[in-house]
This record gives C-alpha cells, sequence and structure tokens, in this order.
C-alpha cells in the first residue's frame, strides 16, 4: 500500500478547519492521499491539497509520522498547512469542500482524521510517531455495521473501482 500525505488546512486564526467530502465514499475527510514514487511526503501533501481543493498551501510544519498496524493502513504523514491561493474548486474525487468551525465538524467526518487534527491542535514541539493503533479490524467491523455502503464503496476504491458518481 501506498504511503499517505495529508494536508491539515486551518483558516488563518485556526477556528475553522478544511474538509472535502469524497465523491467515491460520501464522508468528509481532511485532503490527502497516495505518495508518487520519488516524491518528498510534503510535497505530496501540497499536491492532494491543490488537486482535491484547488487551493495552494504552505506546509507550515509536519504533524505526525503514523505507521500502520495492520494492512487496513498504510504509513500517514501528516502536514499542518496554511492558505497561500487559490480558489476552492472541486476535484475529481472531491463532491464537496468546505471550512467548518472546529466545534461544529460534520458527523460524517471520518473519525482517524479526527485523531489526526486533535494531534495538531495540541502544538506538540516534537513530531508525533506512532502507531495506526485506532485503524482495526474490529473497529471496521463496528463501522460497517453503521455504514455498510460506505464500507462497501471504500473497498471498491481500495481496488481501483471508484464509485465516482458526479451526483
Amino acid at each position: 500500500m501506498k504511503k499517505s500525505a495529508i494536508a491539515i488546512i486551518f483558516n488563518d486564526t485556526k477556528t475553522e478547519l478544511l474538509l472535502i467530502k469524497r465523491r467515491d465514499v460520501p464522508v468528509w475527510v481532511l485532503p490527502g492521499g497516495g505518495i508518487e514514487d520519488n516524491e518528498d511526503p510534503s510535497d505530496g501533501a501540497e499536491r492532494e491539497a491543490l488537486e482535491e481543493t484547488g487551493l495552494t498551501v504552505k506546509i507550515e510544519r509536519q504533524v505526525a509520522d503514523y505507521q500502520p498496524l495492520n494492512r487496513l493502513a498504510a504509513q500517514t504523514y501528516t502536514f499542518e498547512c496554511s492558505v497561500l491561493g487559490g480558489n476552492l474548486a472541486k476535484g475529481a474525487e472531491t463532491r464537496n469542500i468546505q471550512f467548518f468551525p472546529l466545534n461544529q465538524l460534520p458527523s460524517s467526518f471520518f473519525f482517524v482524521h479526527q485523531e489526526w487534527v486533535n494531534d495538531a491542535l495540541r502544538n506538540e514541539s516534537f513530531l508525533i510517531s506512532r502507531k495506526l493503533d485506532y485503524v482495526t479490524y474490529s473497529r471496521l467491523i463496528l463501522y460497517f455495521m453503521k455504514h455498510p455502503v460506505h464500507v462497501i464503496r471504500a473497498l471498491f476504491a481500495r481496488l481501483g473501482l471508484p464509485l465516482n458518481s458526479k451526483n
């Protein structure tokens, strides 16, 4: 599985967070995705932010390096970013884009990404490095029981068969 880079994009006052709603799995997530071969993780975060939001971002700091506990996840690098320019624009994988107040994040915000935002908000002076111990098979089963369509759509996307409806 490819390593991933995630952009945690706050507004200027750090009171709102930019999220995207995916086309293939209708949940709100942080902008990000797979790192290309020979691509630096920070460059990957900037590229993914531009592709998915239309915004050019500046990396303010690397927040964390998360290592997978199992095959459900990949090594993931998270970066706190600020907006340099551009205009919000949906990409091929994006159904919607919106800044949300930190105290009013959508109920369909992916729980793993919420953990990453919490880590960024702690403003540690060191790089967080830990296992993705909250991405487990038991949590996947529980999530499947609550949201079977989301899990099936995510599995199709993982197999390279995304269900990217334009609706």
